[in-house]
């Protein structure tokens, strides 16, 4: 497929270069930019919730069908989405206000439930997958190298997550918690839209953003 060209490597690349890079320091939660982190997870988020509603905000229309870490490239200071071979398109059910879904048997071991127990594909995949990518850019881990069963994703089990991460008081590792929490809901009709996720990440980078400035201000002064 064509897609644009970047002179760095891919997300998948780039994180398991920057975990590496810190992995051997005592304080290993606190050693990486934590904030650097979550403004890629909005970039991801914004570029999966773009390519859902590219012809409006009402319902989704397109799905990307194979999101990963290594379809994430960075170009002109953005990390966009690539690859979009998988893509199909949605068709939406007016009597039942809801959209269709695709049948498809292709599975993977990181695919969705919905896809492993009843073969359907919506957009609501790609958030379950945008959660495989967030789980990445927090742990340094590619998901989709641990070999998890698609058939124990569909009864519950989910990537492990480190203990240190669930006990940081780093507010970014809080809201990449949510955010993986949030992608990883089993029922598709309950699972957030893409929209919604990047919107609360926006408004999360926000806060975070301003109270880690404020903080720098208050050290400058005292220095």
């Amino acid at each position: 497929s064509l897609h644009e060209f970047s002179y760095y490597p891919d997300l998948s690349k780039q994180i398991e270069i920057w975990h590496a890079e810190h992995s051997a320091q005592e304080e290993y939660p606190g050693s990486i930019d934590t904030i650097r982190l979550l403004r890629i997870a909005v970039d991801v988020a914004t570029a999966i919730s773009d390519l859902h509603t590219f012809d409006g905000e009402a319902q989704a229309t397109v799905a990307h069908g194979d999101l990963a870490g290594d379809q994430i490239i960075f170009v002109d200071g953005v990390y966009k989405l690539t690859d979009f071979e998988w893509a199909f398109f949605l068709r939406w059910n007016e009597k039942l206000n809801k959209v269709c879904p695709v049948s498809d048997n292709h599975l993977i071991d990181t695919s969705a439930p919905e896809e492993t127990i009843h073969h359907h594909r919506t957009e609501k995949a790609d958030v379950f997958s945008m959660g495989h990518i967030f789980y990445s850019i927090l742990t340094g881990e590619d998901v989709y190298e641990l070999n998890i069963n698609h058939y124990l994703v569909a009864q519950g089990v989910r990537p492990f997550i480190p203990r240190h991460f669930h006990e940081s008081e780093d507010d970014v590792h809080k809201v990449l918690l949510g955010a993986i929490e949030r992608c990883w809901v089993g029922d598709p009709t309950e699972r957030a839209s893409a929209k919604v996720i990047v919107e609360d990440l926006r408004k999360d980078l926000e806060r975070i953003e301003e109270e880690r400035q404020s903080l720098d201000g208050v050290r400058w002064t005292i220095e």
